[in-house]
């Protein structure tokens, strides 16, 4: 598959595409998230090479590379690594032109490897909903998830097709997850609570 922005000799620039990720670029490093970029190229019919629309992991890759700079890039990785990492060093200048600056590559490339952008990492660390997978339904007994209703956060039993989770919204009142066992497995009912 050929790069964006490069015919299919790797080389000649196709100055529609190189537009793009000069427009891209630009918004990126204006504060523009990687997600509204790629909604509005999804709006405009900007397609990637194989004709299928942007997202934000392939664009994210796209603009961090050093190719589009007209550098060359090696990323060393071991046998047992089963991707490329995002980032390697700049050995050479390519043979191929630049579609942007290395000045502005070199910021993207910090820009995009930015761990406060890496929401996965994030949710990974730092948990909303503290009881998520911890709590259990009343009912069913699955496991209860953490999810917000009209902004007011809530525990409700998931409704995962091919599980046995009953997947029951919560009643009028909410679902008021209690933990009830001193051994830190909770169970949450679903009845609904007086309020009054």
């Amino acid at each position: 598959m050929r790069p964006y922005g490069y015919a299919e000799d790797r080389v000649t620039v196709i100055d529609k595409e190189t537009e793009v990720i000069r427009e891209a670029a630009r918004r990126l490093l204006a504060g523009e998230s990687l997600s509204s970029v790629c909604r509005d190229f999804r709006t405009r019919e900007i397609t990637t090479p194989t004709g299928g629309h942007w997202i934000p992991t392939t664009l994210h890759r796209l603009l961090a590379s050093a190719r589009i700079s007209g550098r060359r890039e090696h990323t060393p990785r071991s046998t047992s690594e089963t991707t490329r990492p995002l980032l390697g060093e700049i050995v050479a200048d390519a043979v191929w032109p630049a579609i942007i600056s290395a000045t502005d590559s070199d910021r993207l490339s910090s820009l995009l490897s930015d761990p406060a952008r890496d929401f996965r990492a994030q949710a990974a660390t730092g948990r909303t909903y503290l009881l998520s997978g911890i709590l259990r339904c009343g009912r069913c007994g699955r496991r209860m998830n953490g999810r917000p209703r009209s902004g007011v956060p809530r525990y409700v039993c998931p409704n995962v097709p091919g599980t046995a989770a009953c997947g029951d919204p919560p009643q009028a009142g909410g679902c008021q997850p209690r933990c009830c066992s001193s051994a830190g497995r909770g169970h949450a009912s679903h009845a609904p609570t007086s309020t009054e």
